[in-house]
């Protein structure tokens, strides 16, 4: 005879049920770095820490943008801007404002393998040890959730909403899992997952299995594009079915429309670029290693060299004597800046901080810098003197707006998916956005260089010629390159 807590567990299910969009299962295929309030995976008094539905929703959030932004380029040919956007998306997923209402759409994550969540793995270990900043991410993350972790997301309805409305939220729940992942350092690596199966809607399936199915670098290339065409259709659906939508194209987008776009927008082969390097990886860690060093300024001055016929390694190490202002590292994100010692001897301590103030004052009217931004540059790149070297901060700092930081934060558009093809096999995806932002923060933004063997130092502005679109291509050509040439050590 059934208790009368097995009949309530039993119809709150069958609420859940019915209430159940779809369920998406998910494997961990690179270590996951999630964590509570202060990113340990475990407190005494609250256990482990597992994926929680607060961590999915962000990314989510980001891609129904991204593509609700496609949708609005290419029915309406306007690139606006976050407002607007976040305003038509509110009405599918919810916002924050008083106006926007509650989402129509909430999910609920479930681990398929407990034990496995709790017990993790360290990523300072022998296996890991070697991927560039894990001693950096090793200080706030002590352990990762493992690979082979597996997890099913079910989207719930939380009031009546269309079959259009379900769709998009699926295919962009979709989207933000495969491209992006979760957690911390997406855009190394880390945090990504295989999608097992989406129950309940048979085409997502069809081409994810032919994407993880796929037996050459062009054939991911076209089945990620599919997918996010499909997402964009999907977007230009709900878009037309929003009740007053027309009203909203005036109301929201009158006067900020434009030409280039300023967020990011999912229009593959015009606003949003997808590349797959040629070549097969047959482990998670190589991966990690190697998208570590492709995003080293160090890495790409040794390309160059190699070209004269070095080897990789001979190539590192010439490429410490090459200035770095020519390289275009700030696109791979804001802040980079580091502190390299610069000099053996302190006697030249105070000669080189006259040096420091002396160039920084000299760009400082051919950027129209802000004059409170200068001075806070001028005390930041003073020299420290520590056991007889003088240490300089390097790299780039933004000297514009007193009201933005100095080192600025800004996601880099250039980003990285990892697809397996096979058991043990994987192909890295690039993805990348064209916005047009940068072109404003270039104005004012400088390059703080150091040369070690040389002792010397130099502030430049960064060119205000420069075009993103090829910025955009040069910095994928290279990575690509480092991607396909990199062997990491053993």
């Amino acid at each position: 005879m059934c208790s009368s807590e097995d009949i309530y567990r039993d119809l709150q299910q069958q609420l859940l049920d019915a209430d159940t969009i779809c369920r998406i299962e998910l494997e961990v295929i690179t270590p996951l770095l999630i964590g509570g309030y202060d990113a340990r995976r475990y407190h005494n008094d609250l256990g482990y820490e597992s994926l929680r539905e607060s961590s999915i929703k962000g990314v989510w959030r980001w891609w129904a943008r991204a593509l609700i932004a496609a949708a609005l380029k290419e029915d309406y040919n306007i690139c606006t801007d976050l407002t607007c956007l976040d305003k038509l998306v509110s009405k599918i997923l919810g916002g924050s404002g008083s106006n926007e209402g509650q989402s129509k759409y909430s999910i609920l994550v479930e681990p398929l393998n407990s034990a496995k969540v709790c017990e993790g793995i360290e990523i300072c270990d022998r296996t890991y040890g070697e991927v560039p900043r894990i001693k950096l991410l090793r200080r706030f993350y002590d352990k990762a959730i493992a690979e082979g972790t597996r997890f099913t997301v079910a989207i719930l309805r939380n009031r009546k909403t269309t079959h259009t409305e379900d769709k998009f939220a699926v295919w962009s729940l979709i989207i933000a899992l495969l491209f992006d992942g979760i957690g911390k350092a997406t855009s190394r690596g880390f945090g990504k997952f295989r999608i097992l199966n989406v129950d309940k809607l048979e085409k997502p399936n069809n081409i994810i299995s032919r994407l993880y199915s796929s037996t050459s670098p062009e054939h991911v290339r076209d089945c990620l594009k599919e997918i996010i065409r499909e997402g964009v259709s999907h977007a230009k659906e709900v878009l037309r079915s929003l009740e007053s939508f027309d009203r909203y194209v005036g109301k929201y987008l009158e006067g900020v429309s434009k030409d280039n776009p300023i967020v990011e927008i999912a229009l593959v082969d015009k606003l949003m670029i997808i590349h797959v390097p040629r070549r097969e990886f047959r482990n998670v860690k190589d991966i990690l290693v190697t998208l570590g060093h492709a995003t080293l300024k160090s890495y790409w001055k040794a390309l160059d060299v190699r070209r004269q016929g070095l080897s990789f390694g001979k190539a590192l190490r010439e490429a410490r004597n090459i200035a770095g202002k020519n390289y275009h590292t700030w696109i791979l994100g804001l802040p980079r800046s580091q502190e390299p010692l610069i000099l053996s001897d302190s006697r030249r301590e105070d000669s080189v901080k006259r040096e420091l103030q002396n160039a920084i004052n000299k760009i400082k009217n051919s950027i129209q810098a802000d004059d409170m931004k200068v001075r806070e540059l001028i005390d930041l790149v003073r020299v420290e003197v520590e056991r007889n070297k003088v240490r300089i901060p390097t790299g780039y700092y933004f000297l514009g707006d007193s009201k933005r930081d100095l080192k600025l934060r800004r996601k880099s558009p250039i980003r990285f998916t990892i697809i397996p093809v096979g058991k043990g096999k994987y192909y890295v995806a690039i993805f990348a956005f064209k916005t047009y932002e940068w072109n404003e923060i270039l104005r004012q933004l400088v390059h703080v260089g150091a040369h070690v063997h040389r002792c010397s130092f130099e502030v430049a502005p960064i060119a205000s010629s420069i075009k993103i679109d090829e910025v955009l291509k040069d910095a994928i050509e290279r990575i690509s390159k480092i991607i396909e040439i990199d062997r990491p050590m053993r």
